[in-house]
C-alpha cells in the first residue's frame, strides 16, 4: 500500500492536534494533584507506647440531695456558736442493732436560750431548797426516834412501876385478909389489926 504524501501530511497534522489534546488534561491532572497534596495537613508519626488515657470533660450540671431534713432544734433561742459550714463533711450519730444511739452525733451549733438558762437557775434553787428540806425532815425524823425512844422507855418504867405497885398491893391485900383472919379468931390485937390496914 502506498502512501500518498498528502495523505501523510495530513496524518501528522492529526496527531499533531491530538496528542497535545491528550497531554493537556494529564498534564493539568499532575498539577492539581501536587496542589491537593500540598493542601492535606502534615502528619507526624511517632512508634507507640504503653500508657494510661486519661480523658478530661467539664459538663454543665447540678447536684442534689435525694432526700432532704430540715433541722429544727427542740427549743427557742439565739445561735452562740456555728461548728460547721456549708461543704463541711457532718457524721451523724452512730446506732446499734436495735436501734438506741451509742455514740451521739456532730454538734452543728451551739444555741443560747436566756430564758431557759433563767428557768434552769430556778429549778436548780428548788432542789437546793427542797435538799435542805430533806435534810431538815431527816433531822427531825432522827429527834422523833429519839422520843420515840425515850417514849419507849418511859412506857417500859410506867409498866414496871405498875407491875411493881400490883406486886405490892398483892401482898398487902394478903397481908391484910391474913391479919383479918387472925384478928376474926382473936389471936391478934385489935392494934395489929388496925396497923394492917393502915398499910393496906
Amino acid at each position: 500500500m502506498r502512501w500518498n504524501s498528502h495523505g501523510v501530511i495530513a496524518t501528522c497534522v492529526l496527531m499533531s492536534l491530538f496528542f497535545p489534546a491528550c497531554d493537556t488534561p494529564l498534564q493539568q491532572e499532575g498539577a492539581g494533584q501536587e496542589s491537593v497534596a500540598a493542601a492535606l495537613p502534615k502528619v507526624a508519626t511517632a512508634k507507640p507506647v504503653r500508657k494510661t488515657l486519661t480523658q478530661k470533660t467539664i459538663q454543665p450540671g447540678k447536684i442534689e440531695a435525694f432526700s432532704t431534713t430540715p433541722i429544727h432544734a427542740k427549743i427557742g433561742g439565739y445561735v452562740d456558736l456555728v461548728k460547721v459550714d456549708i461543704g463541711d463533711r457532718v457524721t451523724g450519730p452512730k446506732r446499734d442493732a436495735e436501734g438506741q444511739i451509742t455514740e451521739p452525733g456532730q454538734t452543728l451549733a451551739v444555741l443560747t436560750a436566756p430564758e431557759v438558762e433563767e428557768e434552769l437557775h430556778q429549778k436548780q434553787a428548788m432542789v437546793e431548797q427542797v435538799a435542805a428540806e430533806v435534810l431538815q425532815a431527816e433531822a427531825a425524823v432522827k429527834v422523833a426516834e429519839s422520843m420515840v425512844v425515850s417514849a419507849t422507855a418511859g412506857v417500859e418504867e410506867h409498866v414496871a412501876g405498875q407491875q411493881r405497885a400490883t406486886a405490892q398491893y398483892e401482898r398487902w391485900k394478903s397481908e391484910f385478909d391474913r391479919m383479918k383472919t387472925l384478928s376474926d379468931a382473936k389471936t391478934v390485937t385489935p392494934k395489929l389489926m388496925e396497923e394492917a390496914e393502915l398499910q393496906f
